[in-house]
């Protein structure tokens, strides 16, 4: 044991009643019925705040009630927009096929998990919310765009496909005035330049001005960040938590592996009625714990992306409901969805915010919570597990980078889908000089065709190399199947790595074999697929490929020598080789 910390976190500071606050009174009763009868400093600060009309970014910790903290004036704000319109003459109540607010969530699962904590609220004001994602059916789909809800809630994912392809759904959104982004810290990366575009892609085709308010448990530097990702300055409203207290154990295996250890507290800690998650950082990594977890007697599922959402909908009820006391799971459950109540968090070495946002998980519902970091046999580990004290402090910062040169060629190529850019408006531009180089790029490329006043896309090009384009950074999806049923996806280039021919697979703690992979990235990606067959139980074996990459500079954009060091900053390409 190297270290052992009672968190205790200060309750949050109680703001005024609810009845005090400048909201609706039938919002004032459902708040009480829920059983808030006042609500904390950090939310009364954000409903003010938001009410004046800032942008705010509200950080505090998972289940500090964050939610009401955005939802309350937003709602209120929506019902104050419908009334004054009302009060027009020949004007109907309610406005009806108008989308007021666009509630922007990670995951699917998350946006569905919020969905009725949000609904409840809205009710109250006769506000109407939906989802409308990948998972939406085409019956609902069709219902939402023919009669809009004031509130959809949706992802990047979606917003950035329906801008450029000028659909129903892009014409919808173009009336919104609220953009809520909740887990802002996951928009990091060029995940999150991707995201900065989008935003100004709708900033561009709505007919109001956004009011941006986002959320997170943990963001270190939530004013640089936001105003990076959201290009504004955003009022930074800092919050506390409510958990109960958490016994926090660092350990180092020093005479055993990582994962002998981890099986050893998943083993103490279910084994003693304790509901646990067991955070692993790879996918093999959390199938390979369940693997040996099972192989010992201990009940637990895996919890990761790759399985069908239908396949974690019940990991998720059967754990909520006491029937599962025990999950291997990637990061996917560091997010905030309802899986009940969690005694015991145990997680592999990561940075302190990703610790914390796992620890956040424990003892939400006041109860004594117990948190393990089991240390791995790496140099870092061993560091740590001497200097303890720096591993609290090594705060990682987040950043995002929207002039990478890769994500402004395909996002103004999508802005250009979107809406033909105007020189005018490019000329008013703070970004005029980096966007005048893309778009001189693009049109090298045959991708935007240049008119007198505007510059145009060329669609049939430029839909061709958008569809095949992923937001997050990640290839195409390979789906997985047994028995001609799908039952997974892993994606690009990973699944080449992972699904070669006769390679061993885990899916849901169980060993599969790969019949064959079928992969021509000439073809559409619907033709991407690998069948899997089934062998033994007890099987003892499991496969790795053996990958080799090989990076050729492009590009040189700047050189210069530090601490008697060349180095140079450049654009690379990185060949993979993969051994079988």
């Amino acid at each position: 044991m190297v270290e052992y910390r009672l968190i205790q976190d200060s309750e949050s500071r109680i703001g005024c009643p609810v009845s005090k606050l400048s909201i609706d009174d039938r919002l004032i009763t459902i708040l009480c019925k829920k059983g808030i009868k006042h609500i904390y400093e950090f939310q009364e600060e954000s409903i003010n705040k938001i009410l004046l009309g800032d942008n705010v970014v509200i950080v505090a910790p998972t289940a500090s009630g964050k939610t009401e903290a955005f939802c309350i004036p937003i709602l209120q704000k929506i019902s104050e927009c419908l009334y004054s319109l009302c009060s027009k003459p020949n004007q109907t109540r309610p406005i009806e096929g108008q989308i007021c607010a666009i509630f922007l969530y990670p995951t699917k699962a998350l946006a569905r998990d919020q969905l009725p904590k949000i609904m409840t609220l809205a009710a109250s004001l006769g506000i109407s919310v939906d989802i409308f994602d990948g998972d939406t059916s085409q019956v609902q789909k069709n219902r939402i765009l023919t009669v809009a809800p004031q509130i959809i809630i949706t992802n990047f994912d979606v917003l950035h496909y329906h801008l450029m392809h000028k659909t129903a759904f892009s014409f919808a959104v173009k009336t919104s005035q609220f953009l809520v982004i909740d887990e802002a810290h996951v928009y990091t990366g060029i995940f999150g330049a991707n995201v900065h575009y989008i935003v100004r892609r709708l900033e561009r085709l709505c007919t109001n001005q956004l009011q941006i308010v986002a959320a997170s448990a943990t963001l270190p530097n939530a004013g640089q960040f936001c105003k990076a990702l959201f290009g504004r300055e955003m009022r930074v409203i800092q919050g506390e938590g409510r958990r109960g207290k958490v016994n926090f154990v660092m350990l180092f295996p020093s005479l055993r592996s990582n994962r002998s250890l981890v099986i050893d507290l998943v083993k103490q800690t279910s084994g003693e009625g304790h509901k646990t998650i067991a955070f692993n950082n790879s996918h093999l990594g959390s199938e390979l714990l369940s693997f040996y977890l099972s192989m010992q007697g201990i009940k637990n599922k895996v919890h990761r992306a790759g399985l069908l959402p239908s396949v974690r909908r019940t990991v998720e009820q059967a754990f909520k409901y006491g029937k599962l006391m025990a999950i291997s799971a990637t990061p996917t459950l560091e997010l905030g969805i309802d899986i009940g109540n969690v005694d015991a968090v145990i997680s592999g070495i990561v940075s302190i915010n990703r610790l914390t946002q796992r620890l956040g998980r424990a003892a939400r519902r006041g109860q004594e919570g117990y948190a393990f970091l089991a240390l791995g046999n790496d140099p870092i580990s061993q560091y740590y597990s001497l200097h303890p004290d720096d591993y609290f402090a090594d705060e990682e910062q987040v950043c995002t980078d929207p002039s990478n040169p890769f994500v402004q060629e395909y996002q103004i190529l999508a802005m250009a889908c979107d809406k033909p850019i105007s020189k005018s408006e490019l000329e008013n531009d703070n970004s005029y000089m980096a966007m005048s180089k893309t778009i001189q790029i693009l049109i090298a490329g045959g991708l935007i065709i240049q008119t007198e006043k505007s510059f145009a896309p060329n669609f049939k090009k430029a839909y061709e190399i958008l569809d095949a384009y992923s937001i997050r950074g990640i290839g195409n999806t390979i789906n997985i199947f047994f028995n001609k049923r799908r039952i997974g996806e892993r994606a690009l280039p990973k699944a080449i790595e992972e699904l070669h021919e006769n390679a061993i697979y885990f899916l849901s703690g169980r060993r599969y074999q790969v019949r064959n992979l079928h992969y021509d990235n000439q073809h559409k990606e619907s033709l991407y697929y690998a069948e899997l067959i089934s062998i033994p139980d007890d099987y003892p074996y499991y496969t790795k490929a053996l990958v080799e990459e090989w990076p050729s500079i492009i590009e040189v954009h700047e050189q210069k020598r530090a601490f008697g060091i060349e180095v140079k900053y450049c654009s690379l390409k990185i060949n993979l080789f993969f051994h079988y």
